[in-house]
């Protein structure tokens, strides 16, 4: 038995050889378009964790920077002004380390410290800045009495703290937004 094949036919067979390689070019072409699309996301999302690590570094920082500040410059030139020994006595003897903090470590007309439950706290409002970052950041500083206050010598006293400055971050350009949070801890000693 012979089997002839027409013209028709051959057009046939080629029609369909010829949709069959359409349909597998447009599965492979959508394939190709998912991974893209998926490598896209994915890469956006690495972007904005690495922008909310940055800011809650900008904000730990910030609190870093500030407490450094209160401590050198604000409390030192509050202090320097005190002529009577029995003023830093007085929180010497009531081993109020984060009241002298509070009372003195602050530029006036600026916010200060609020004690409560053992804690000084402060919450600091961000600087602008001038990115592409599209997020926000936040600073809190928290101070703890690490021991109590020392009086090496007349007229001299020491006070111990233990720091931790928070910074918050968000990258708010995707949904939902990345919130990364940083915490910088150390101690510190006024005299």
């Amino acid at each position: 038995m012979r089997i002839s094949l027409n013209n028709n036919n051959r057009k046939g067979i080629a029609l369909i050889i010829a949709i069959l390689a359409i349909v597998f070019v447009l599965i492979l072409s959508a394939a190709f378009f998912m991974t893209s699309v998926s490598e896209k996301r994915f890469s956006d999302v690495e972007k904005f964790n690495m922008q909310a690590d940055f800011l809650a570094e900008s904000g730990a920082n910030h609190g870093l920077t500030e407490l450094r500040e209160r401590i050198k410059q604000d409390l030192y030139a509050k202090v320097i002004q005190i002529s009577n020994s029995a003023v830093i006595n007085a929180y010497y003897v009531n081993r109020d380390s984060l009241g002298f903090l509070r009372d003195y470590a602050y530029v006036q007309g600026e916010s200060q410290f609020t004690v409560s439950g053992g804690q000084a706290r402060l919450t600091l409002s961000p600087l602008s800045l001038i990115t592409n970052i599209v997020g926000t950041y936040g600073a809190q500083i928290v101070v703890t009495q690490a021991q109590d206050p020392a009086n090496p010598a007349p007229d001299m006293y020491e006070f111990y703290y233990n720091y931790a400055t928070a910074g918050t971050g968000a990258a708010t350009a995707i949904s939902p937004n990345i919130t990364k949070q940083i915490t910088l801890i150390g101690s510190f000693s006024v005299l």
